[in-house]
């Protein structure tokens, strides 16, 4: 199992971890940071959390 994320939610910082971790045959934990603010928002989170 590999666990990756990146703290600003910026996918293109773990799209290469994730790949290699697939190309491996590893099962791969992508994790987002969850945080309350007027730009966190729900639309915020459904975009980021669109598959790599």
């Amino acid at each position: 199992m590999l666990t990756v994320y990146d703290a600003l939610n910026d996918t293109r910082n773990i799209e290469s971890s994730v790949r290699s971790g697939h190309e491996a045959g590893m099962k791969v934990n992508a994790m987002m940071t969850y945080t309350l603010s007027p730009v966190h928002t729900d639309a915020y989170y459904v975009e980021r959390a669109a598959p790599i």
